[in-house]
């Protein structure tokens, strides 16, 4: 389906990524019995500002962070302070 942007397989389980996932739901569950597939349980998760900056950048915000505090720690002692 053209508004499903990712699909992934793992134990037994399938993770799909979308917009307005909690709209397609009932649609997912129809396209579900029509296959002769069980829906066992549903979860739906909507991204945080840190899933959405891990998907942007590869790093955590705490990585970040972290990062920019070595750097400041780093200047200073550059700076002789």
């Amino acid at each position: 389906l053209k508004w499903i942007k990712t699909i992934k397989e793992h134990d037994g389980k399938i993770s799909l990524s979308m917009e307005k996932g909690e709209k397609r739901i009932p649609e997912l569950i129809g396209i579900a019995q029509k296959a002769e597939t069980e829906v066992l349980s549903v979860n739906l998760h909507k991204p945080s500002l840190e899933d959405v900056f891990l998907h942007f950048t590869g790093r955590t915000i705490r990585d970040e962070e972290a990062n920019g505090n070595e750097m400041h720690e780093h200047m200073k002692m550059r700076m002789g302070h």
